[in-house]
């Protein structure tokens, strides 16, 4: 039973969505073509007329949008802001175009630089005289000053204590 308030539509109306369906099976989108039906409306007809809106879930991004998220996320390593900037997307999506591409994004790109630099400043780069130097204090080690002698007492009497 329909509701007193619903709008019937019309014979021709129908057969003008069933038509915009078979060319583009996209409820609301036809039901904004067509104007004055709801999408729900457009998606009952496309049901009785046994017409396939497609697969529900995500949509697929096209190849050169696709193209256009990956420019910007080289020069912008932020998931949040190219989805933003491009509309329509999440987060995750941006990320995943990023992960399949081997973009490393924001934080991972900060630590990788961090990283490197903590390598580069824990790594001792020596000249040539300064190798033998400490070559040879392994090799043949000085006799302790007395300020290490005082030391290595200190150390013993806190140790047996």
């Amino acid at each position: 039973m329909i509701p007193k308030t619903a709008k019937r539509i019309s014979a021709t109306e129908r057969a003008q969505i069933i038509e915009a369906l078979k060319a583009n099976p996209n409820a609301s989108a036809v039901a904004r073509e067509v104007g004055g039906v709801s999408s729900t409306s457009v998606h009952n007809i496309a049901k009785a007329a046994e017409i396939d809106l497609g697969r529900s879930g995500p949509k697929k991004v096209s190849a050169e949008k696709r193209a256009l998220i990956l420019e910007a996320l080289k020069t912008n390593p932020n998931a949040s802001a190219i989805a933003r900037q491009f509309g329509g997307m999440s987060y995750k999506t941006v990320t995943r175009l990023a992960e399949k591409a081997n973009i490393k994004l924001g934080n991972k790109v900060r630590l990788a630089a961090e990283k490197a630099a903590l390598r580069e400043q824990q790594l001792l780069t020596l000249s040539a005289v300064d190798q033998r130097t400490i070559g040879e204090a392994i090799i043949n080690p000085p006799e302790p000053n007395p300020a290490l002698k005082r030391a290595g007492k200190a150390y013993r009497r806190l140790v047996s204590a």
